[in-house]
């Protein structure tokens, strides 16, 4: 276990060998980039539906941040409501909502 912890704890190989003991223990770097963004950065159909919607458009926006993935790309948005609550909302770059767990509303719900 000793070897499995001392394997992990140097630099990763640029180019892993197949035969390489210590990558093959190790986890996988994970290939996420994940960068603050100014609203003006938002894609098209985000920055609509956060102008057209009555909810959104009340909204202080604090924060944004882009999410990329492999095939992914997501927003997460932050904003600030008058009583200075954080309301979070995430959105696919095609400006739809996405949600944040899997849990079924009626479960969600008091």
């Amino acid at each position: 276990m000793l070897s499995l912890m001392t394997g992990c704890s140097n630099a990763p190989n640029i180019v892993p060998s197949p035969t390489s003991e210590n990558s093959e223990n190790c986890t996988p770097e994970p290939r996420t980039d994940i960068k603050n963004i100014d609203r003006e950065k938002l894609p098209g159909p985000i920055a609509n539906v956060l102008n057209n919607n009555s909810v959104f458009a009340g909204l202080k926006m604090v924060k944004a941040t882009k999410i990329s993935d492999k095939n992914k790309v997501f927003y997460n948005l932050a904003f600030e409501d008058e009583e200075k609550f954080i309301i979070r909302a995430k959105f696919n770059k095609k400006g739809q909502l996405i949600p944040y767990d899997s849990q079924p509303i009626e479960v969600a719900q008091p």
